[in-house]
């Protein structure tokens, strides 16, 4: 049990910052892209460790489910929707209750309540199987298990609809 607990926690901040290093390299190039500003400066809160540590648990878990006999390309619309519901409810706690601000998405067109858009669909899918290869590297560096396959393979796998499940 003491053990689980170090691996999740190990998991948790090492998935969480993996997760703020991609938010900062996204603001750094839409900073590129909305204001054409080559300085490439990005932000994130710390707390976006917290969130990023969180899905990157629950998506690294779900992927490891071998009884669950669907392909990456499922996984992934799954998993979008769990960074969905993760991100809305962050958000609600985060924004919401402690006033933090950290997101607003109601200048945006498909927005809920200004804590989800569905204008990043693609992102968040996109963005599923780097959290399961994450996953699996973290555990194949830290703990000995299998060496993960190229990251390639999992993108490849997750944009074909017809891969047989792993």
């Amino acid at each position: 049990m003491k053990d689980r607990l170090k691996r999740f926690s190990f998991l948790f901040l090492g998935l969480g910052i993996i997760y703020a290093l991609i938010e900062i390299f996204f603001t750094a190039i839409m900073g590129l892209l909305t204001k054409g500003s080559f300085a490439f400066i990005g932000h994130t809160s710390l707390w976006m460790i917290l969130v990023g540590g969180l899905m990157g648990i629950i998506l690294g878990e779900f992927n490891r489910l071998s009884w669950l006999k669907i392909n990456l390309f499922w996984q992934s619309i799954i998993g979008m929707c769990c960074i969905y519901i993760i991100e809305y409810f962050s958000g609600i706690v985060l924004n919401v209750c402690f006033g933090l601000n950290l997101w607003n998405y109601k200048g945006l067109w498909f927005n809920i309540n200004g804590q989800i858009t569905f204008l990043f669909a693609p992102l968040w899918f996109g963005i599923c199987p780097l959290a399961f290869w994450a996953d699996d590297w973290l555990r194949s560096i830290f703990f000995g298990e299998s060496k993960p396959a190229s990251i390639w393979i999992y993108y490849n796998k997750a944009f074909n609809i017809n891969d047989k499940p792993a």
